[in-house]
């Protein structure tokens, strides 16, 4: 990507400023620059393309520009993202209209990325599919890949069951070609599964591969917490938790604050694990300031582990409030995982305040969710504490 950059730029210098073909260089320019997460200069270019693309009377670069920019503006955190849908649906009916399959691919695209964080999987499911489809029409093999990776994520987070999902992500990777950009997200992913499956070391494996991918081309690897949550769910806390600091560094240094929300929600889950009340606080308010109201997966993350906090330090009226809103904060999704791990969370601060039959209902809750997505690791952690609860 380093490479490829340096050549949009120098090609840009060659354009004049008043020709036709610029808007669509600054264009092309500017996914470049979001890809290596130069997010400002992104801001920068998009604007330049947009004011350049009206002046000219190009409908088609204004309607590409005006998809980035809502998709930059995701990635920013900047509006909730239940506005920015709306701003994509309003576009929709005039870009069926004109008809051009490359707009209306990144128009789709960024509606299913946009349900994805919504935690509407199905939904999210159908308009990347939709967008393959533009792409292939308008042979935009970036688009394909970048959308195929994208539903790599839908399926690992989604109802797909483990094994059914761990069996078609190579699918995926292989139905247009075996890209690297899909292979990184799809090992990335392929963590979370194997994680679940009870196979850390895979896990691991699948983790490092993918960063190593990402950095063999040069793209900004934001995935850092898919290792906090495997090591969470099967593996060992203190293991994640440099990967974690690591990735915070590099989401701040781009101002990616979107991915970086999450990060520090599951470092402050990572941070309590290991007895480190006090950070595992500052990181989870760090995520409250920097998440988007309908941020779900950010949300209800940072509440989980800041409840436990406040329980740790017998405050449990407000800890119990604020795991009972992580419950229904990812209750509103379709990441069925998480549930089960919000309701562990509540069963915690339950058994503090020294409830355990309220527990026991939760935990058996979280159980059903856990076993309905295959997650055999946490479904083995829980009927365990299920017996403790039993027993003391």
């Amino acid at each position: 990507m380093p490479a490829a950059l340096n050549l949009l730029s120098r090609a840009l210098e060659l354009v004049p400023a008043d020709s036709p073909a610029r808007p669509g260089s600054l264009v092309d320019l500017s996914l470049a620059l979001d890809l290596s997460g130069r997010y400002d200069d992104e801001a920068e270019r998009l604007e330049e393309a947009a004011a350049a693309a009206q002046a000219a009377g190009d409908r088609r670069v204004a309607s590409l520009a005006a998809i980035r920019k809502v998709a930059l503006s995701a990635r920013l955190s900047s509006s909730p993202f239940e506005t920015l849908l709306g701003e994509l649906r309003a576009m929709l009916p005039d870009l069926e209209e004109a008809g051009d399959h490359r707009v209306l691919g990144e128009a789709w695209e960024n509606v299913g990325l946009l349900r994805y964080w919504l935690g509407r999987l199905t939904e999210a499911e159908q308009a990347l599919e939709r967008a393959v489809d533009h792409a292939g029409a308008s042979a935009d093999g970036r688009g394909e890949v970048t959308r195929l990776g994208s539903l790599t994520s839908v399926i690992t987070n989604g109802p797909t069951p483990v094994e059914e999902a761990i069996a078609r992500l190579p699918l995926l990777f292989e139905r247009f070609g075996a890209s690297k950009v899909t292979e990184g997200r799809m090992l990335w992913n392929l963590c979370m599964l194997q994680a679940m499956s009870g196979e850390i070391v895979e896990a691991r494996r699948s983790w490092r591969r993918s960063r190593e991918v990402y950095r063999e081309l040069g793209l900004l690897f934001i995935a850092h917490m898919f290792i906090g949550w495997a090591e969470l769910t099967a593996g060992d806390p203190a293991e994640p938790e440099g990967p974690l600091r690591e990735g915070i560094a590099i989401l701040e240094a781009a101002g990616q604050k979107g991915w970086l929300s999450t990060t520090a929600a599951v470092l402050a889950e990572v941070l309590w694990r290991r007895g480190n009340d006090e950070e595992s606080e500052r990181y989870a308010l760090l995520s409250d300031r920097l998440a988007t109201p309908d941020d779900w997966m950010s949300q209800w993350q940072w509440r989980a582990a800041q409840a436990k906090v406040l329980a740790d330090r017998d405050r449990l009226s407000e800890a119990e409030t604020l795991a009972r809103e992580a419950v229904s904060v990812i209750d509103q999704t379709d990441y069925i995982k998480n549930r089960g791990d919000a309701r562990i969370s509540l069963a915690y601060v339950l058994r503090k305040a020294g409830r355990p039959g309220e527990a026991t209902t939760v935990l058996r809750d979280a159980l059903e969710l856990y076993e309905r997505k295959g997650d055999v690791a946490d479904a083995s952690k829980t009927r365990a504490e299920l017996e403790d609860v039993s027993t003391s």
